[in-house]
């Protein structure tokens, strides 16, 4: 059912015109314009991202690990509310990205991109490998193949769509851009070709990461199009509906339900930015989002553990889970980027800020 929930939207678009205009974003236009300063409500969208990735691996905890959690309706609901997680980092990665135009910049991005995110990776691998006692083999596989800890993959793909994007960003401006690698992303998702040789593959998720590189400016100096709300709410009900139809477990490449929601908060995006209490305290989340990706799945299981033994109510312990993990995940974040900052700067001798984040 989750191929069929794919592959109707598709047919959909595919055929309507007004729809492949709306979703292929045909009036973007690629100016690559650097982002003139940091804009809270990317911050906000990385928040509501990782608050989504702990609820997928409270539902993930249940799922796996307890009886009354095994294929239960209300787990699978929960888990495929939230799905579009994996899609608004991607999306938003490809937007804040820096346009590159000589070598030097080049150098400069990826090196931003070692000590920002993929250092404190290694670390974590690091830490894994000494608990664990892995030989130094282990280590190195479980590294290159992002299965240090189970939400690990996604730095794999991470550093692969970093190093294809020196080629997709000449290539963006193309007509058949976003609609090449749509398809790209919808067979590779459908033939499930997700790995080789146990290393998470890119193209199941290079769609949304290319959305972000080809509709950056529009997003970037965004101008409100409510008549596009309809379209955008349609989706999302079309995946509700055909969730529903047939219940059963749904995983990332959400191609339809991700960019829908995407493009609904921003339809919205004034009305959340005053509503200033939410919107503050997500966008603080957002921007220690990485170290909490990093350190939060362990911590759900455990918590998750303690309230089952306790024969806490599966709903019950849902939420509680949800809302303690999330609390801890957030302290033990923030505690270990101070760590991490401070020894940066004793290192090199220089400060080095917000070398945690998702670009």
């Amino acid at each position: 059912m989750e191929k069929i929930s794919l592959l109707i939207p598709t047919l959909l678009i595919l055929i309507i015109p007004y729809f492949r205009k709306i979703y292929f974003c045909v009036d973007c236009r690629v100016n690559d314009q650097k982002v003139a300063g940091r804009d809270l409500f990317f911050d906000f969208l990385k928040g509501l991202a990782i608050l989504a990735v702990i609820f997928i691996h409270v539902a993930y905890a249940n799922n796996k690990f307890t009886a009354d959690g095994l294929n239960n309706s209300f787990v699978l609901v929960m888990n495929n509310l939230a799905r579009f997680a994996i899609p608004f980092f991607f999306i938003c990665s490809g937007i804040l990205l820096s346009p590159i135009n000589n070598v030097k910049e080049l150098k400069d991005f990826y090196a931003r991109k070692i000590w920002r995110i993929f250092l404190p990776y290694l670390l974590c691998c690091l830490a894994f490998a000494f608990v664990l006692n892995q030989t130094l083999g282990q280590f190195f596989y479980n590294l290159l193949a992002g299965r240090a800890d189970v939400p690990y993959y996604f730095i794999i793909v991470l550093l692969q769509l970093y190093l294809l994007y020196p080629l997709l960003s000449i290539a963006k401006a193309n007509k058949y851009f976003l609609a090449l690698f749509f398809l790209l992303s919808l067979f590779t998702n459908i033939a499930g070709v997700r790995y080789i040789h146990g290393v998470p593959l890119c193209f199941d998720f290079l769609f949304f990461f290319c959305y972000g590189l080809a509709c950056r400016d529009m997003f970037i100096n965004y101008k409100q199009k409510a008549q596009e709300q309809y379209f955008w709410l349609s989706l999302v009900v079309l995946y509700f509906l055909l969730m529903f139809f047939k219940l059963e477990l749904y995983y990332n490449t959400r191609l339809f339900y991700g960019l829908a929601l995407f493009n609904l908060l921003f339809i919205y995006r004034n009305y959340i930015i005053n509503n200033r209490l939410i919107f503050n305290h997500i966008s603080k989340i957002g921007q220690n989002s990485l170290w909490i990706y990093l350190l939060h799945f362990q911590i759900v299981l455990a918590i998750n553990k303690i309230f089952y033994l306790l024969q806490v109510n599966l709903y019950i312990r849902y939420f509680l889970v949800f809302v303690i993990a999330t609390l801890l995940s957030l302290l033990v974040a923030k505690a270990v980027q101070i760590v991490y900052d401070n020894l940066i700067n004793l290192i090199f001798d220089k400060p080095k800020k917000g070398y945690a984040r998702f670009a």
